[in-house]
């Protein structure tokens, strides 16, 4: 157990750092202190949806949750959550003032209260000083708002993953998390097609929509047409790189699944990796419905060529392979 907190304790901690260098980015900020700290903390708790509400005073920042996806977690989660991120955030800004937590959701209470103390001060001052103001998130579009809100639940997934790989193992891990994974993908397709405009029935508007989501990762890369069956991705910068390979393995669950729940006749198949020890990862989305099948087999049946080409187009085989072996077979079978 020990073990595992401490895991989580570095990743959450992690987390907590993050938040308010986007925050005091986003708004143009230079100045650090308690009103900053408790944007952060605001601005982050509505992203993951929760009904939360901050109010300013003289003694320091007081914030109410009356609803929280947390909530309906493990408590374990939830005490990770404000012990190490939320607390770095009042640290890290706001030295001077202490965090504390009152009463939980989770534990039963009817609503979350979380507060910045200032030094000196007790909660009970807190509450009953009068509110200055109240904190309100910095100005997002609704564009901004999903993808910052994938972006923190893609990083909540990597701190847990990472607890568990130190904890149980990468074998157990895994063995417990792609059929989950998998299984969140599908079900996140609905949400995933309403709120990036997906057209399921679209091969390129189903890939654009994951070359949206490889963006709240920090992703960069090209998308590029393959043929009309099959559109490639390229990543070349991935913070996910650096990360275990069953971080990535997890991720690509997700993606399968959310695939197959965007539309069964598509495909995802990434074919290389950078957390692999490959120069890019590259990913191919295909169509895999039965006429897109006769068409490959009728026009590679008899031309080893056409045959090798076609595997590579539809991301079978790497690029290096796709060389070695095309070198082959010019040796071996030369055309006139």
């Amino acid at each position: 157990m020990e073990k595992a907190v401490d895991a989580l304790k570095r990743e959450w901690e992690h987390i907590g750092s993050a938040i308010p260098l986007n925050i005091i980015r986003k708004m143009g900020l230079a100045e650090k202190g308690f009103i900053v700290a408790g944007y952060s903390l605001n601005w982050a708790d509505r992203l993951w949806g929760c009904d939360q509400r901050s109010e300013v005073t003289i003694y320091g920042i007081r914030s109410r949750v009356d609803s929280c996806r947390y909530s309906i977690g493990s408590s374990a989660l939830c005490k990770a959550h404000l012990r190490f991120a939320a607390t770095k955030i009042c640290t890290s800004l706001a030295p001077e003032h202490t965090f504390v937590s009152r009463s939980c959701l989770n534990g039963g209470d009817d609503h979350c209260e979380m507060l910045m103390v200032a030094e000196s001060k007790s909660a009970e001052e807190l509450m009953s000083a009068p509110a200055i103001a109240s904190i309100l998130p910095p100005p997002l579009d609704e564009g901004e708002s999903i993808l910052w809100s994938h972006s923190y639940f893609s990083t909540g997934w990597i701190t847990q993953i990472k607890a568990m790989i130190e904890v149980l193992g990468p074998d157990a891990t895994m063995e417990r998390l792609k059929p989950i994974m998998h299984q969140i993908g599908e079900e996140a397709a609905p949400r995933i097609e309403k709120e990036l405009g997906v057209q399921g029935d679209n091969l390129r508007s189903v890939a654009e929509g994951i070359d949206t989501l490889n963006s709240t990762f920090l992703k960069e890369g090209t998308l590029t047409n393959r043929t009309d069956l099959s559109i490639e991705r390229r990543t070349t910068t991935c913070p996910l790189s650096g990360e275990p390979g069953e971080v990535c393995s997890a991720f690509l669950s997700f993606y399968e699944g959310l695939v197959k729940g965007l539309n069964p006749s598509f495909e995802f198949d990434c074919s290389q990796r950078m957390s692999e020890g490959g120069e890019y990862c590259r990913w191919v989305l295909h169509d895999t419905r039965q006429h897109a099948k006769k068409q490959g087999d009728d026009s590679t049946s008899t031309d080893p060529f056409a045959y090798l080409s076609f595997k590579y187009i539809n991301g079978e085989i790497s690029d290096e392979e796709y060389e070695r072996k095309m070198a082959m077979l010019k040796r071996h079978f030369p055309r006139g």
